[in-house]
């Protein structure tokens, strides 16, 4: 079974969660924080930092899943400060894990994606692979992909962690 655990604060990425949901059965889990942050430069200070959120559910049982597909917004070149408390906390020791982000600008993601496999590694994780999407418009609200784009992709990453 496939766990799926994102976190999301403009809804693009919990899109491709729910998208990843529908093609692989797999279990959603949302990293929920304790206080939401309101805006992007508040995410992206904390991100650049390395600061670990308070989460609503820290508590996590991976205990079910063989594999985790992580799926997180990158802010100034770094995962989100949720993504940061769960890889903190969670025993990924033995899971196969594979990445999704999402941001501005996918090229870019290259430094956050070794930064997060690195961590991954540390807690005993097998790290399959990464993907990076385009997602919200930050100073918009607006999705960068279509529905189609979001369908593809998230048949593109199941294939993956088949």
């Amino acid at each position: 079974m496939v766990a799926i655990v994102y976190y999301s604060r403009t809804g693009s990425t919990r899109a491709y969660a729910k998208g990843l949901e529908e093609i692989t059965g797999g279990k959603l889990i949302e990293l929920e924080e304790v206080k939401a942050q309101k805006t992007s430069g508040q995410c992206a200070i904390q991100a650049i930092f390395g600061v670990c959120s308070a989460l609503k559910n820290p508590d996590f049982d991976l205990s079910p899943f063989e594999r985790i597909v992580l799926l997180t917004p990158i802010y100034a070149w770094n995962p989100s400060p949720a993504l940061n408390t769960f890889l903190k906390k969670a025993d990924l020791k033995g899971k196969k894990i594979y990445l999704v982000t999402l941001g501005e600008d996918p090229n870019s993601h290259k430094k956050p994606m070794e930064k997060i496999k690195r961590k991954v590694e540390k807690k005993g994780g097998i790290f399959l692979g990464a993907s990076s999407f385009r997602g919200a418009n930050m100073f918009k609200g607006t999705f960068r992909f279509t529905e189609e784009e979001l369908k593809r992709n998230c048949q593109e990453i199941a294939q993956k962690i088949a």
